[in-house]
Parts: structure tokens; C-alpha cells; sequence
């Protein structure tokens, strides 16, 4: 008689060859893309130049990741991102693991595949993020946790703290992932048990161990990583309503997919009638605690839409579980194939590969990416005819794409602080003073007047750019020559 076996679907080369087949594509896109960095990624690399433990508004692993992809690639703007899509493929492996443990290969399979299809996936892996770093080392964490209880040695342990520790140096959102095992410990005796065991304690002891440096640097530099952190979250400038909470939750009917996060919704209500079993619970506790906890930032103050991501980690098995258990594989089915679609449409516009005007929604994602390097060109051309000058800065945007693009241009490149602390990384260490401000060429990403020119002796309009940079947008900025700077 044959072996029922025989017949079984490959789940783990599907998952291979799916996994490594959509990460190429990512990288191929990246390779021949013209969108230039984002201030952000920009201000990542100005980073990556100098290794530290800790830089101003963020933890120091996403300049380690892009200080590797530079050396390996060069500075360019596929060198600066390549790490993102290897990261994302770093959690679908994962997930496949963890979809294994959890029930079988077919779950793993499809849990991989939806993680790696998602929007929010989609439109991370095109650029380089604190997201990407932070969702591989929870989706590892996720794994080691689920499997380290039950383990016969202390390996999965150690793996649990490391993954917990370089998630910290990704993102100070991994504490999600502590507020959700610590609720899942409430729900789950072997949770508890394992905590209190030297397993447990052995896997915090290396998390700690990771974060020390992080927190040693922000102990000696004011903690101003922390602090940076915690004006991010804007309490103090909480909103008279609450009507930041519908808009949030409808965004993330975009970055979970529409199906998928309707589907997260129609399993919560179903709860009260078909309890969760104890696998649930276990998904359910780190899929709701970053939900729940920036949903209640979106009520109090505002909140980003990718500000829950790690939610549609574990979110994703999850729901896909839920669906295949209950006979809607072509639910999931359908999810999957809507989200490739997008991908694929989002791929061709980000590799430049068709020029037809978007809608001004859809193009949202890409005309924030134009335009930096063209600035940067004409500055260097206005720069030209005014030998011996600085070029001067206001804001935190335009200083970090000029870094990166004018970086082999010898003129200072300086930026006028907007207060008696510094309020980003460039007013720490590249602040306009005497000799800087001597004589410069002072940008403004706007067309107006500024008060910023009275701290100058001369201030005299020299110049207007006007950049479209997508379907109904475009920046302007003005040009001065100063002289003088007052201090």
C-alpha cells in the first residue's frame, strides 16, 4: 500500500523557494530604483559613518545594518537599503518555524507567505527602517519563545534574550513583545514557570546583557534617545478629541491588508462564542498588546500607522490559522493573491519601470522619495559661484538628505539650532557657529519669510527652487546668502 506521505506538499521548499524568490525580486527593484533615500534613511547613514551605542532618536542597530550593506554594496542608494528586504525574510522563516511548531508545515507555509505579502511588508522592504530589523528579531524571539519551555537545553533560551536584546537595539517598541509575554504568563501556567526558571531568568539576563551599551550611551549623553522617545509619543500635545484612534484604525486596513485585518475583527467578536484554545491565546497576547497599546496613543495623542507592526507578526499565523480551521483557505487564498498584485504595481513604479501618473493617494509612497537629489545638485551649483561659503540648514530634513548627497562635496555643511538643546543628531554635532556662519548659503524648505534671518548680520534672497516631485505635490525652497551669523 503507498505511503499516504508520498503524496504530502513540499511545504518547506515551497517555503524556500517562495521566501528567497520574492526577496531577490526586492532586491532587483532596489537595485535599478530611482527613488532617493528618505531624510530618514539619509540621517540613518550619516549615522552609519560613525559607530556608536546609541544616536539621538534612535537605538544604534539600524546604522550597524547599514554600515555593513555599505561595505559590502558601497553608499549608494541600493547599499543603504539592502538589508530591509533580508530582514523581512529573516521573519517569514521564522514564521514558517513557528507556524511548524504550532501545528504543521501547511500553517508555516502559509503563514510565511502571508507575513512576506503583507502591504505593510510590501512598502517596508523598499526602504530602510528601525521596522525591518525590529520584526525579524520579534519573529525570532516569538519562535525561541514558544519552543524554550519545552527544551531540553538552554540554547533556545539564550536565543530568546539575544533576539529580545537586538530587537531592543532595533526599536524601543520590542517592549510590546515584554508587555505581551508578561500577560501570556498571566493566561499560561508554563509560561509562568518558565519565567521563574533558569531558563527564563537566563534568557532575561541576556537581553539585559544586549541593551547595557544602549543604556550606558544614553546615561552619558543625557538620555536622549529616551527622551527623544517619549516626545515622539506627543502627550503633552494631546488632541482635545479622539479622532486620531478611527483614522489609525482604519490605516490598518492598509498595512495588514484589507481582508486580513477585517478577518483580525471578525475573530475578536467570535471569541465570546468559540474561546480561544491555549495556541490562541498564546498569538492572541502578541497580536492585541501592540494593537491595544497604539490604539490608546492614537485616543490620547497620534500615533503612525506602522507604529503597531509587530502586531501582524504573530497577526499573521493567527489568521491564517483561524481561516484554514475553519475551511476559508480561499479567504486567505485571496488575501495573498490581492496583496501581490499591489506588490507587483508598487514594484514596477519604485523600479521606474512605468511613468503613467498615479492617483495622488497611491503616489503618496513614492513622491516623498523624489526630489532630494535634485535639491542637493542645485545646491551644489549655487554653492559653486559662492566660493568659501557654508551651506546652511534649518531643519532636520534637508540636512540629512544633503549629508548623504552632497557627502563629496568639501563645503561645510552646517545646521542653525532651533533651541538651547539640541533637538536632533545634526544641531549635536554639526551646529553653525562663528566661522561657519561667517558666510553661507542658507536654505529654506519653504517660500516665505523666516525669523531665522535675523541671527544673521545680512541675509539676501539669491535664489527660488521649485521641485514637482509627484501627482499634485511639490516642494519650494529659497535660497540667501548670509553673512555674519550673530549666534
Amino acid at each position: 500500500m503507498t505511503d499516504p506521505r508520498t503524496f504530502a506538499p513540499p511545504w518547506a521548499r515551497w517555503t524556500l523557494a517562495t521566501v528567497l524568490g520574492l526577496t531577490l525580486l526586492r532586491l532587483g527593484v532596489l537595485k535599478i530604483s530611482p527613488l532617493d533615500l528618505l531624510p530618514d534613511e539619509a540621517q540613518y547613514w550619516s549615522w552609519s559613518r560613525e559607530f556608536a551605542f546609541g544616536y539621538f532618536s534612535k537605538p544604534p542597530l539600524i546604522a550597524w545594518l547599514i554600515a555593513a550593506t555599505t561595505k559590502l554594496a558601497g553608499d549608494a542608494e541600493y547599499g543603504v537599503r539592502m538589508a530591509s528586504p533580508l530582514c523581512h525574510a529573516v521573519a517569514a522563516f521564522a514564521l514558517y518555524r513557528l507556524g511548524t511548531a504550532l501545528n504543521d508545515q501547511r500553517l508555516g507555509f502559509w503563514s510565511a507567505l502571508t507575513y512576506l505579502t503583507l502591504p505593510g511588508v510590501t512598502f517596508s522592504s523598499t526602504l530602510i527602517s528601525t521596522d525591518a530589523p525590529l520584526l525579524a528579531a520579534w519573529a525570532v524571539a516569538l519562535v525561541a519563545y514558544a519552543e524554550a519551555p519545552k527544551a531540553s537545553s538552554l540554547r533556545r533560551s539564550f536565543v530568546l534574550g539575544l533576539a529580545i536584546g537586538i530587537g531592543f537595539l532595533a526599536k524601543y517598541a520590542m517592549a510590546y513583545f515584554v508587555l505581551a509575554a508578561l500577560l501570556h504568563a498571566l493566561w499560561s501556567r508554563e509560561a509562568r514557570q518558565f519565567w521563574w526558571s533558569r531558563r527564563g531568568l537566563l534568557a532575561i539576563a541576556v537581553a539585559l546583557l544586549c541593551l547595557l551599551p544602549n543604556l550606558i550611551w544614553n546615561a552619558t549623553n543625557g538620555w536622549a534617545t529616551f527622551g527623544h522617545t517619549a516626545a515622539n509619543a506627543a502627550w503633552n500635545d494631546a488632541a482635545s478629541d479622539t479622532e486620531g484612534a478611527p483614522i489609525w484604525i482604519a490605516s490598518q486596513f492598509g498595512v495588514f491588508g484589507p481582508i486580513l485585518f477585517g478577518a483580525l475583527l471578525v475573530r475578536l467578536a467570535l471569541l465570546r462564542r468559540h474561546p480561544a484554545d491555549l495556541t490562541e491565546r498564546f498569538l492572541l497576547c502578541f497580536t492585541l498588546t501592540p494593537i491595544v497599546v497604539v490604539l490608546v496613543q492614537a485616543a490620547i495623542a497620534r500615533a503612525h500607522a506602522n507604529w503597531a507592526a509587530p502586531a501582524y507578526v504573530a497577526g499573521s499565523i493567527w489568521v491564517v490559522r483561524w481561516l484554514l480551521a475553519t475551511g476559508r483557505k480561499r479567504i486567505a487564498a485571496a488575501s495573498i493573491g490581492l496583496h501581490l498584485v499591489v506588490a507587483l504595481i508598487f514594484y514596477v513604479y519604485a523600479a521606474g519601470l512605468a511613468s503613467a501618473p498615479l492617483p495622488k493617494v497611491l503616489d503618496a509612497p513614492l513622491a516623498f522619495r523624489r526630489g532630494w537629489s535634485s535639491l542637493a545638485r542645485d545646491v551644489r551649483t549655487r554653492s559653486l559661484n559662492m566660493p568659501g561659503a557654508s551651506i546652511v540648514t534649518v531643519d532636520r530634513k534637508t540636512m540629512a538628505a544633503l549629508t548623504y548627497y552632497l557627502r563629496d562635496y568639501p563645503a561645510p555643511l552646517v545646521i542653525v539650532p532651533t533651541g538651547p538643546v539640541p533637538g536632533n543628531q545634526f544641531e549635536l554635532t554639526q551646529p553653525i557657529d562663528a566661522r561657519t556662519g561667517a558666510h553661507g548659503l542658507l536654505i529654506l524648505p519653504f517660500d516665505g519669510d523666516s525669523p531665522v534671518t535675523q541671527r544673521f548680520e545680512q541675509a539676501q534672497i539669491v535664489g527660488r527652487l521649485l521641485l514637482r516631485i509627484g501627482t499634485g505635490r511639490q516642494r519650494v525652497y529659497r535660497y540667501l546668502e548670509v553673512t555674519g551669523f550673530k549666534g
